[in-house]
């Protein structure tokens, strides 16, 4: 997982802890206890935050997208599509 807890998210769910049992929601953003911008998050699952890659349309763990942190906030598109550039 590439965020830190608090994860605070604009549809108003604040996850203090890890959840125990997969979540799933509508796409949305907000901050992470770092203050770094995380976006198109739409769920929880194996340990991992879940982010949909607006490029490939594929939900994925948070940790195939990685950080920007010199721009505060977490990349849009997963590794994979980055990759084609």
């Amino acid at each position: 997982m590439i965020y830190t807890l608090p994860l605070r998210l604009e549809n108003g769910q604040v996850f203090t802890s890890l959840p125990t049992q997969s979540v799933n929601f509508s796409k949305t953003s907000g901050y992470d206890g770092k203050n770094l911008r995380v976006t198109n998050i739409v769920g929880f699952s194996n340990g991992d935050f879940l982010k949909e890659c607006p490029n490939c349309g594929k939900i994925k763990p948070s940790e195939a997208f990685g950080l920007r942190e010199t721009v505060d906030r977490d990349q849009s598109n997963c590794k994979d599509c980055r990759g084609k550039y």
